[in-house]
């Protein structure tokens, strides 16, 4: 049960009209609860690495269009993202957990997926020789966490078809 006011989605406001904590929560909780705690907070550095670099906040990010698929129109997660405070209230408190204790600064001392700005699951990430087309956009750098990779493109403007 989710105890805190703040943690709960404004009833009659779409996702997009929320206020930033609700929406940034509903971010991690639809992108990597599969994760848990570890997935949810990668996510976040994600966020706060692209608002770093492009000046803006984590609102502005998460809804710009086609960044984070829960986000997009056709996205069967989207119709969840202000029920799951209700259907998934464990999750939903972990992805707000994780939010809280960043802004506090307990998680955000040192970049966890070393500045990465982009993030793919495995699955849609490999192709079947084992390579990617969009490789050349990435730095070598990668972290591979459960059954997501996280990657900063270097040089090029970040696109949205992977966070």
């Amino acid at each position: 049960m989710i105890t805190d006011k703040e943690a709960i989605p404004i009833e009659g406001k779409t996702i997009e009209d929320q206020p930033e904590d609700i929406i940034t929560t509903a971010c991690l909780w639809a992108e990597d609860r599969g994760d848990g705690y570890v997935g949810m907070l990668a996510v976040l550095w994600v966020i706060h690495n692209l608002a770093k670099e492009k000046n803006k906040s984590f609102k502005e990010i998460v809804i710009h269009p086609w960044r984070f698929s829960s986000f997009n129109n056709n996205d069967p997660e989207k119709p969840h993202l202000l029920k799951a405070y209700k259907e998934d209230p464990i999750n939903w408190q972990k992805a707000w957990n994780v939010l809280k204790e960043f802004k506090e600064g307990f998680t955000n001392v040192i970049d966890p997926i070393d500045g990465a700005n982009h993030y793919c699951v495995n699955d849609l990430w490999n192709t079947d020789d084992g390579s990617h087309k969009y490789h050349r956009w990435f730095s070598k750098q990668q972290i591979d966490l459960g059954k997501t990779i996280f990657k900063k493109i270097i040089g090029r403007q970040t696109y949205a078809w992977c966070a």
